[in-house]
Parts: C-alpha cells; sequence; structure tokens
C-alpha cells in the first residue's frame, strides 16, 4: 500500500509539472502562448477572438488597418485588467501605437495599459510578393481582472490569407492547439492512474482472482487426498473405502 502511495504521488507531481504556471500576464505575454494560453486551462467557445480589417486577397506592398478583438460571455468582471492577446503572423510588417501594443519574443501582445480594453488597433503592411501567401495566428483571453488565471476564458483564431497573385484561399479556422491538448490528456491520463492507485488493495488480489484459502488451514484436506479420490477416467469423486474409514 506504501509503494502505491509514493507512485500516486510521483504521477501527480509529474502531471503538475506539465501544467503552465496559473499566473496571469497583465503586462504582455511572450512565446510562452505561442500554442495558446495555456496557463488560463483550456480554451473557452464562449470566447470569440477575430481579426477583422483583412481583406480576402491582399494586394503587394499595401497597409490595412486591422482591429483585434476579444469578447466573452461566460465572465465576470472585477476592476483591473480585461483582456489580452497574442499575434504571430508570417509576413509583412506591421505599425501600432506602443502604449497599448508591444513586440514580444517575434509576435505581438498587450500592454499593461493595453489589457485594460478588449480591442487593439494594428496596421498591417503587405509583402512585396503577392503570390505568397501569409498565416496569421491569433490567441486572445477575456479576463475578469482579479490578478489571476480563475474565471479566465480564451480561444484562438487562425487564417491564411493569399495574396492576388497566389492560387487559393484558405478558410479561417478555430479551435484547441496540438500543445493544449496533449496537456490535457497527460493530466487526464495522470488522473486516472492516481485514482486507480489509491483505490485498489494489492492484499485482496488473491480473492479477487478466486485463489480463496481456508480460514483455518488445520481442517483443510491435503491435495494428496484428493488425488487418491479422484477418478482420473471419469473425473469424480470416489467414496471412501471402508477400510481406509477405519
Amino acid at each position: 500500500m506504501m509503494r502505491n502511495r509514493v507512485i500516486a504521488t510521483l504521477v501527480l507531481m509529474l502531471a503538475l509539472f506539465f501544467i503552465p504556471p496559473m499566473t496571469a500576464f497583465p503586462t504582455g505575454i511572450g512565446n510562452l502562448a505561442d500554442n495558446g494560453c495555456l496557463c488560463h486551462g483550456v480554451s473557452d467557445p464562449s470566447t470569440k477572438v477575430e481579426i477583422s480589417g483583412l481583406p480576402q486577397a491582399w494586394e503587394a506592398n499595401t497597409t490595412y488597418s486591422l482591429s483585434i478583438g476579444v469578447s466573452s460571455t461566460d465572465e465576470t468582471l472585477a476592476n483591473g485588467s480585461r483582456g489580452g492577446f497574442r499575434l504571430l503572423f508570417s509576413g509583412g510588417e506591421v505599425n501600432y501605437s506602443h502604449e497599448f501594443v508591444q513586440n514580444l519574443d517575434a509576435g505581438l501582445t498587450h500592454t499593461e495599459t493595453g489589457s485594460e480594453g478588449r480591442q487593439w488597433q494594428v496596421n498591417w503592411t503587405s509583402p512585396d510578393d503577392a503570390t505568397t501567401t501569409v498565416h496569421f495566428q491569433l490567441y486572445g483571453n477575456a479576463v475578469n481582472g482579479d490578478g489571476t488565471s480563475n474565471g479566465d476564458v480564451w480561444s484562438s483564431f487562425q487564417i491564411s490569407l493569399p495574396g492576388v497573385n497566389a492560387t487559393s484561399i484558405e478558410v479561417a479556422s478555430s479551435g484547441p492547439s496540438t500543445a493544449e491538448l496533449g496537456g490535457l490528456i497527460i493530466v487526464v491520463v495522470a488522473i486516472a492512474i492516481l485514482f486507480k492507485m489509491m483505490y485498489s488493495n494489492p492484499e485482496s488480489g488473491d480473492s479477487l482472482r478466486g485463489d480463496h484459502q481456508p480460514t483455518n488451514p488445520e481442517h483443510a484436506e491435503p491435495d494428496s487426498a484428493l488425488n487418491e479420490n479422484l477418478d482420473s477416467d471419469n473425473n469424480t469423486m470416489n467414496a471412501p473405502k471402508i477400510d481406509e474409514i477405519n
């Protein structure tokens, strides 16, 4: 039993190791959020994130005014921060107000002042080559302002946007990232193993397998006596011989 408890403790510690720290980031988030706002749990469908102002296909070396927005119907606001985001893009250049938006670890995110709202404005200038495709990955977090990750809800948005001379347009999509799903699977498996070890009783294993031993070994009939009474031809128990009784 002690061995099971030790193993269960190690499994729980391992699961906690894979869970990102439960802290808030009102001053902006770097590459820690390149796969999602995992420190705030799994993505929530009640949160909507979007980039408005993108064309169906972009012209070369053209500036577009974009609005990054986060909205949610599932969290209760407190005093403090209201939202945050992390935007990654594969081509072009972006200009923005440094009061609300900043560049951190090769991606855009909110500033502390910018976290007081849920909408941010940037100007994106497209690449010179309109035959290429630019990939946008946005994570948005609607926070309740209590300074922790509890009660915060986030989601994601991604789109591959081609230039006017590219061959196809990829449809925007949203959903949990691979890293998020992997972390969730690790936690679920760890919890399942933990419960199995906590509620299993190795001392009762013999009775569960049917290997029940007599309560009083002195009254148990020896195996040799059983073998003598067993007829190997018809697999039946023979009655004791008279001389054996006497």
